[in-house]
């Protein structure tokens, strides 16, 4: 997963700007075809991310639709896709009780 660099001179305590991003929608499919993409490879790497941020850090991006989850090929193996998480100024942090009461749910969901 990337995370695109912030452009400190262009950003202040309302904007933030980031790098600029070239790479396609996490719905487009026929892009990821043409590509050789796997799909179930795209999903879990988006899904690790998200698990990730939720039951490790405590601290998740609460906009993660199309337009702010791109796919691009990887830059260190073109071949590959690269999941990039773009607009970070939503975020909620998730205390350590949530985080525990969540991942008992996920659990019982899984395994019952």
């Amino acid at each position: 997963v990337y995370i695109p660099l912030v452009v400190e001179n262009l950003s202040s305590q309302r904007i933030l700007t980031m790098e600029f991003i070239e790479g396609y929608k996490i719905n487009n499919l026929e892009e990821f075809k043409r590509r050789g993409f796997s799909n179930s490879e795209i999903a879990k790497i988006l899904f690790t991310a998200i698990a990730e941020q939720t039951f490790v850090h405590g601290f998740l991006h609460c906009d993660p639709h199309p337009a702010n989850v791109f796919v691009r090929p990887n830059p260190k193996d073109p071949k590959k896709p690269q999941v990039v998480l773009l607009d970070h100024g939503l975020y909620i942090h998730l205390s350590p009780d949530f985080r525990e009461k969540y991942s008992l749910f996920w659990k019982s969901l899984v395994l019952n």
